[in-house]
């Protein structure tokens, strides 16, 4: 790893092959997409999540596990 991090090379960047573009910018760094910045700019102005952000790690990832499994119900279990 360190002689990868010393020529500039990022391992990931090998491990991503062609979607490598989609996650580092021209410079090499890191960056989201613009949809996920947006989609996280959106979330992070709703009560639930402000009001999340003081909690404990604990309180906020159960409130994660909790949020995914309503969204995994599938809807025909939901109706019944």
């Amino acid at each position: 790893q360190a002689a990868s991090s010393s020529s500039g090379g990022c391992p990931l960047r090998k491990w991503l092959g062609p979607a490598a573009g989609l996650v580092f910018n021209p410079k090499g760094h890191l960056s989201c997409p613009p949809a996920i910045v947006a989609a996280r700019a959106a979330l992070a102005s709703t009560a639930p999540v402000r009001q999340l952000r003081p909690q404990q790690l604990h309180v906020k990832l159960a409130a994660v596990a909790a949020i995914a499994a309503a969204v995994n119900v599938p809807c025909g279990a939901a109706r019944e």
